[in-house]
């Protein structure tokens, strides 16, 4: 699937989720990878932060330029960049290293331009999410256009095999949020609840994306 065949607001999400875990001090470095039109870097540099993208899609790289600092086109496992080490103070992976073939060794590579008291906040699709656990029991593993089945995602995690893809990369994870996805005002109280009074054990199966903030192992 190429990714500009995707559906047209694949490239338009400003991402508050990751947006309330960045820092958001003036004059910060930022690398977003994958960047989209550039909406969650453009709300990062009215803050006053120099903001650098990467984008597969040219023509959402083209709308980016306009609103960022630099945008790179291209995809991630292939290019070579002139960062020198400890370039950024944050870098952002927003539902990227499910898309890629190697994302072990793309996360180690990409960690260096990280200083050492920088923070890299990630977004990961969560496939032990019960509805992807209700379709498997029913025989169902339907592709789609978006979301956890993405056509486009080559790799799948769960909770516990990011935590060891960020250890096996060289960094500590500093928090790993619960955001839940339920937009319905039932489900934002039932869905913390239940996960409260089952002491967490469900956790995992009530999130759609795992989220990470990580800093560089001392």
């Amino acid at each position: 699937m190429k990714s500009d065949n995707r559906p047209k607001d694949y490239f338009k999400r400003s991402r508050d989720d990751l947006f309330n875990l960045l820092p958001k001090s003036a004059n910060l470095k930022v690398l977003d990878v994958g960047c989209g039109e550039g909406l969650l870097g453009g709300r990062l540099k009215q803050l006053g932060q120099i903001v650098y993208g990467i984008e597969i899609s040219s023509n959402a790289a083209n709308i980016a330029s306009s609103v960022l600092d630099k945008v790179f086109v291209g995809n991630v496992e292939n290019m070579e960049f002139e960062f020198q080490d400890g370039f950024f103070d944050t870098i952002i992976l927003g539902d990227i290293l499910e898309h890629l073939y190697d994302p072990w060794t793309f996360l180690s590579r990409t960690s260096r331009f990280l200083k050492k008291n920088g923070i890299l906040a990630a977004s990961i699709p969560n496939i032990q999410y019960f509805p992807i656990i209700i379709d498997l029991l029913r025989g169902r593993f339907e592709y789609r256009a978006h979301g956890i089945l993405d056509k486009t995602h080559l790799r799948f995690f769960t909770s516990r095999e990011v935590t060891r893809l960020f250890s096996h990369s060289g960094l500590v994870i500093l928090d790993m949020p619960t955001i839940y996805p339920y937009k319905k005002r039932l489900a934002k109280i039932v869905i913390p609840a239940l996960d409260i009074l089952s002491f967490h054990i469900f956790k995992n199966f009530l999130i759609g994306n795992i989220f990470v903030v990580a800093t560089l192992r001392k």
